[in-house]
């Protein structure tokens, strides 16, 4: 099952509907695919790149024009 982020999501994260507002919590809490929605998001103390801990796989596809800062 996928998970979604967009801008002010408040939900689980299951579906658009329901979406996460916050990358980390998707991307920490989940291996598959993760869809994050059109918008600037502030991922203050997310650290990108491998920590030497799991081997998992995760896919992560921007929909629209999706800004890390």
């Amino acid at each position: 099952m996928a998970r979604y982020v967009k801008k002010g999501g408040t939900g689980s994260g299951t579906s658009w509907a329901d979406a996460y507002g916050s990358i980390a919590t998707a991307v920490y809490n989940y291996d598959g695919t993760v869809h994050i929605g059109r918008g600037v998001y502030n991922e203050t103390g997310m650290e990108w790149g491998d920590s030497g801990g799991s081997t998992s796989t995760l896919n992560i596809y921007g929909h629209g024009e999706v800004i890390i800062d």
